[in-house]
Order: structure tokens, then sequence, then C-alpha cells
């Protein structure tokens, strides 16, 4: 599947990176509109709702659709691990291994850790690898039922809270458990898309609607009374009595599917231009990188007037990647690399076709 045809894929990506980086350097100036959620979520979950669009979507191989996924944000992110941990190792003598452990089968989330990596975003390319493969061992080929939806929605909001209890919010937050109905959601919506108009202004409609009540209404009559000091859910945290705790889990995974739904309707069918294209297409440096530069930037900056500061922070950990990685990769272009292991590892099951975007 090629994104050309599917612009709104685009436009959730860059949606996506630019709330995710915008949440990290400035996310105190929005985070009250989301409680009990933080903004960068809001991203996280338009990357999964793609996912889940896409694979249900797959129509290639398995071992195809698992190299072309994994492959290059291997290469990438091994290679940005290797660098941050040079870099450190040689300024503060810690060489922050633990950036590794995602990339060993997700080992941060399966070892039940309750932290981020030193590198916090790296903890996603653990759920994705995680998401990925279930996909190819069970997924491909299966069908989203209206119950899949109401029993993973039950599922998730339970073990999110029995999650929190037992292991940490951290781990509740970066297990796959913590996203199970906007990935099924995706999927229910690609496996549908051909069956429903495209340009139906009802969806867009729809969409409007959605938006409107998410940045309106719910910051003045939802998010107020489930916001709170904790982290990543707000109020919910450790020992939050068990009906308090049932209302904030079932408004995080209300809150993930809306946004991401609403984005889906309003851009399904609306032109990617050029920078939603180039910051789309260019995701994955900018999610993995950004953090250590804001960590660098944030110190050093701290005298300056606060938007000023941001400003700059901005620039250097979104635009300035976004432009760096689009040079990287048209000089270096790492999906030419895996060719090869997808003619030695998957050619009996291999069709033709170009790497996916």
């Amino acid at each position: 599947m090629r994104t050309d045809d599917l612009p709104f894929i685009d436009w959730l990506k860059a949606v996506g990176i630019v709330v995710i980086v915008y949440g990290h350097v400035a996310g105190s100036t929005i985070n009250h509109l989301t409680a009990p959620i933080e903004a960068k979520q809001v991203g996280v979950a338009c990357f999964l709702f793609v996912v889940g669009y896409s694979l249900a979507r797959e129509r290639r191989p398995a071992i195809e659709v698992v190299i072309r996924r994994l492959f290059v944000l291997y290469v990438i992110g091994i290679a940005l691990a290797v660098a941050i941990s040079v870099i450190s190792y040689a300024l503060s003598g810690r060489a922050q291994l633990g950036n590794f452990l995602p990339f060993v089968f997700g080992a941060n989330v399966l070892i039940l850790e309750n932290a981020f990596p030193a590198n916090p975003t790296t903890w996603y390319i653990a759920t994705y690898v995680h998401i990925v493969l279930l996909w190819a061992l069970f997924g491909r080929g299966a069908r989203v039922a209206a119950w899949m939806l109401a029993a993973g929605a039950v599922a998730e909001v339970g073990l999110r809270i029995v999650f929190v209890d037992a292991f940490g919010p951290f781990f509740a937050y970066m297990a796959l458990t913590n996203w199970i109905v906007v990935l099924l959601w995706g999927a229910w919506q690609g496996q549908r898309a051909d069956r429903v108009e495209r340009s139906s202004s009802v969806d867009r409609a729809i969409g409007a609607i959605m938006i409107a009540v998410l940045a309106v209404v719910w910051p003045i009559a939802g998010a107020p009374a489930l916001a709170g000091s904790g982290f990543p859910f707000k109020s919910l945290v450790p020992g939050t009595p068990l009906g308090f705790a049932v209302v904030v889990s079932l408004a995080v995974s209300t809150l993930y599917v809306a946004y991401a739904d609403a984005l889906f309707r309003l851009t399904r069918v609306l032109p990617a231009p050029a920078l939603v294209r180039l910051l789309a297409r260019n995701t994955v440096v900018i999610f993995i990188i950004h953090m250590p530069i804001f960590f660098v930037l944030d110190e050093r900056l701290a005298g300056l007037p606060f938007w000023l500061e941001k400003a700059i922070e901005l620039l250097l950990c979104l635009v300035v990647p976004a432009f760096a990685s689009e040079l990287l990769m048209r000089t270096v272009n790492p999906a030419r690399w895996q060719k090869p292991l997808l003619s030695f590892v998957a050619s009996p099951f291999v069709r033709g076709g170009q790497p996916e975007r």
C-alpha cells in the first residue's frame, strides 16, 4: 500500500509528530486542555491509528511486511542510539545503553520496566515492534468485528488500571494494552475504507463536530474534573479509588480514539501539501532525535523569554531534523539496503513492489 493515494496518512503522521514535539517542548501550554492525557499522547494515537489502518489493508506476505516496516527503523534507530551513547559517554561518562533495549524485541516493555529509556520517545519503538510481530503471527487476514472493539475497550480500560497499580504508570503507558482500541479502530476503518464514500461531506462534518467538542467542550466540561499531577494519566495513579479509576481510564481510551478519528475524517480527502509530506516521511529521525536535542537546549536557553526559548527549541527539534533527515534519506537511502535481505529471507514469498514509505 502506497500513501500517495491516501493523503490522510501523511496528514496524521505530520500532525502527530508536530504535536509530539510541541508537547515535549511546550506541553505546559496545552496539556490542561486534554486531561487526563497529555497532548503528546494525541500524536501517538495518530500514529497507531495509521498503523492499524495500514496493516488491515496489507496483502503482502507477512515476512515481507515485517522486513519493510522494521528494517529501516532498526538501521536508523540503532545508528542514532550508538551516536547518542558515544556523545553521552564523551560528555558525561554515561553510555545510556538503555536506549538499545527497544530494539531487542521491545525488551524495555517486556521486562516490565516502569521507566522510559534514556531517550524517552524510543519506548514507542518497542510497542511498534510488538504490534508488527503480533500482526505477522496472528493478525494477518483477520477482520475486526464490533465485539472485538467492545472486548478491546474493556480489556484496555481494565488492564490500564491494573498495570498502574501493579507495575507503575510508565509501564501501563508503554504497554500495547494502553493502545488496543485506537489500533483496532484504525484497522476497522481500514478494512471498511473501500466500502465507504471517501468524499462524504457527512464524514467531514462529523470530524469537524468532534474537533469542536474536543477543542471547546472537553477543556471546559471534562478536562478540569480529571486533571491531576500524575504522569502520564494525570489523576490515574497507584491507589486511585476503583470507581474514579474506571472513569479516568475510560476517558483516556475515548480521547485516543476521538482525536485520531476526527483528524482522519477531516483529512481523508484533503491533499497533503509538500510540507506535510516532508514531515510525514521523516518522522522516524525526528521522533528519535528531538528529545536528546531538547535536553541539550533546554538547560542552555533557560534564561531567554519563554516563547523565544520555545521557538528556538521547536526550530531545532522539529524543522532542522526534518530537513536533515530528508538530506540523509536522499543521500544514504537505507531503504535500498533491505532489498538483499528481502531476496535472501523472503524471496519465495515476496512480490515485487517499492519499499513502503
